[in-house]
Formats: C-alpha cells, structure tokens, sequence
C-alpha cells in the first residue's frame, strides 16, 4: 500500500497492516525488520551493526528460498520470452491466467540465483569485512542492483516515472545510501584505529 497507492497511505497509514488485502513486499519486509532490529538492539543494549551483519545471510538465504514459493504461484513473473529457457505457467496460476499458454521470463528463478550468489559472497565475506555494518550494507548494494537488473523482465511490476518501477527507484536510493553508510562507517573506523594507536 505505501508503494502501490501513496495517496491512501497517507491518508489511512496504519492500512500498511492490512495483509489480506494484498502488499506483504520484500522491501517493506526489510524495512519492518529493521524497526524491529532497532528496537530489539536498543532494548537489550547490543550493538545494531553487528546484529544487522549476523542476519543478512539468513535474510538473503530467505529471499532466496522465497522466490520458490513465488514461482510455484505464478507471481513475479516476466514478460512473454522467446528464449530457450522461457516457462508457460499453469492457467490456474497468476502468471497463467494473464498471459495463457506463453512462455515468460521466469524472473522469479533469476532472482533466487542472483540471491544464492549475493549469499555466497556474503558468506565468504561474513569474517572478512573487519567494520560493524559493512556485510549488511553491502547485501543492501548487492540486492538492490540485482532487483534493478530483474526489474526490466518482470511483467507485474509497479511503475513510476514511465518505465522505471517502484523496486528500481528504490533499488538506486539502496545503492546510494549503502555506499554513503560504508564510506562513512570506514572513514569512523579508520579515525578510531588512528586514535587507539596513539593512546597506545
């Protein structure tokens, strides 16, 4: 609701809660989780950057068993394909019953392997990356250029600003606010390491 209809939004917030009248987006997902990351970290007095870098391989990992479910239903799907790999859904599924009997991009099923992939790095990266917060800013870069990649073959997509849909607008201001987040948490790091070394 707050991406599809932005009018009604602001006018009856709290119908974000409405699940059964559709919505339950990743992105809004993330966005709750991360309330809730807040708060929890706040109450049990942890730190919030360590705690986001703990989840963000599960929560990827989830994404991506996610998408199974997606291309079992018939949603998220793509636009009608003459490719090799293109998929003719069942006419009962969504994806069916709006482009019968035509093969489409199964979008669903390049998004759960872009999303092992991220996985993989991440998981490699996970004991690595030596500043709090760099493993889920990077999940956060990493996903959202993967979402404006898969973007251009998704067929039930919100779209904003002509071709550009509501995941790619978001997707950028992801890529932007992550690569600002990492810069500014190193460069605070980097002013720590600095300043422990002369009190030493």
């Amino acid at each position: 609701m707050a991406f599809s209809d932005v009018a009604v939004f602001w006018k009856k917030p709290l119908s974000v809660f409405a699940v059964w009248q559709g919505g339950l987006a990743i992105h809004g997902a993330i966005l709750g989780g991360l309330v809730v990351s807040f708060i929890f970290a706040r109450y049990h007095r942890i730190n919030l950057a360590k705690f986001l870098d703990a989840l963000t391989p599960s929560l990827i990992l989830g994404q991506a068993i996610g998408r199974i479910g997606c291309f079992f239903n018939g949603d998220a799907h793509g636009y009608p394909t003459t490719m090799p790999w293109g998929l003719v859904y069942s006419a009962e599924s969504i994806a069916g019953q709006i482009y019968p009997g035509l093969p489409l991009h199964p979008t669903q099923l390049y998004e759960m392997t872009l999303n092992l992939i991220i996985f993989g790095i991440l998981w490699k990266l996970r004991k690595k990356l030596n500043v709090n917060g760099h493993l889920f800013l990077l999940y956060v870069i990493l996903y959202s250029a993967a979402r404006i990649f898969i973007e251009h073959f998704r067929a039930d997509k919100l779209t904003y600003f002509g071709n550009y849909s509501a995941a790619q607008t978001i997707g950028v201001i992801g890529i932007v606010l992550g690569v600002t987040l990492m810069l500014y948490l190193k460069k605070n790091f980097s002013h720590a390491g600095r300043s422990k070394s002369i009190n030493v």
